[in-house]
């Protein structure tokens, strides 16, 4: 999930995170990790609730990119009503140049549009999102590896079109797709949460981020959202745009001593079966075996 949280009712959240803690101790399992946990509060009752001499717990960094790029920051844009009051007072004055500047060269004269997706058309314009996005990340993560992603990519963008959450603007030159965005638009909150992007690597259309990112938060303005969130990751790109840093956090909770009657939890078994055949699959001989004597343990 893009960002994991404890649901509860505020008004009893120290309360429901701390049984909760006190009824997983009672659970068998070694470690438990949550990210993306927004507000560092309810994790803190967990961590606590945990806090026994045989638990150990930390919050902990995440960073990819070597090292260059913290994924618990999530920049976002608190917008106002006007998408003109935006531009004057949310980027600097350099930013609202190009803005204007691009948009009055490629989007006023009709060079370029923006179409946004609907129930006839979200198919083709999910197919074009990921198209784009696989076309920029199957050098880095490899072909296949980087179409396993998109299909679990589609699913996900298929099911917010059922929900009728998907913003999905498309930036087309005539009747070429030039790049794309895939976002959450959360109504009731008022949040439009930035997934993932894809733009065709050989047009020589400059500055297609720029266009993309501005003319979203143009519409979101227009459709009455509060918050335009860039997703995960401290890209420089994205404080252009006037964005400021929400802290997402990170914990890890190790049981220090391995009791052996702690074994795989047997409402899993199902999942531990398949664990054990990927295993298997994958050479991975030892914890295989080591899976194998758990499930065998479990049927004793």
């Amino acid at each position: 999930s893009e960002v994991t949280g404890f649901v509860c009712d505020p008004a009893y959240e120290k309360l429901a995170v701390t049984a909760i803690g006190e009824q997983l101790s009672q659970l068998p399992w070694s470690r438990l990790s949550l990210r993306y946990e927004p507000t560092g509060k309810r994790s803190s009752y967990l961590m606590k609730a945990l806090g026994s001499r045989d638990f150990r717990s930390k919050f902990k960094d995440y960073r990819i990119n070597k090292g260059t790029i913290d994924n618990l920051i999530c920049p976002q844009i608190q917008l106002p009503d006007d998408y003109q009051d935006y531009l004057q007072t949310g980027v600097s004055s350099n930013t609202r140049q190009k803005i204007k500047r691009f948009t009055r060269k490629y989007l006023d004269t009709g060079e370029l549009h923006i179409s946004h997706t609907t129930p006839e058309t979200v198919e083709r314009d999910v197919d074009v999102l990921l198209t784009l996005w696989v076309q920029k990340w199957s050098g880095l993560k490899g072909r296949s590896s980087a179409r396993r992603i998109a299909m679990k990519y589609k699913n996900m963008l298929m099911s917010f079109s059922r929900h009728g959450v998907l913003n999905l603007p498309i930036l087309w030159q005539s009747q070429t797709p030039v790049s794309a965005l895939g976002c959450l638009a959360d109504h009731r909150q008022g949040h439009l949460l930035f997934i993932l992007s894809g733009r065709e690597e050989q047009s020589d259309i400059p500055q297609t981020g720029l266009l993309q990112h501005s003319g979203n938060i143009r519409w979101a303005i227009e459709n009455n959202f509060k918050i335009y969130d860039f997703g995960h990751g401290d890209e420089r790109y994205k404080y252009s745009f006037g964005a400021e840093d929400k802290t997402l956090h990170y914990f890890s909770i190790r049981r220090r001593s391995h009791k052996k009657s702690f074994l795989f939890d047997p409402l899993s078994v199902d999942e531990s079966v398949e664990t054990t055949k990927q295993l298997l699959n994958q050479r991975k001989f030892r914890q295989a075996r080591n899976a194998c004597e758990h499930l065998i343990q479990i049927q004793k």
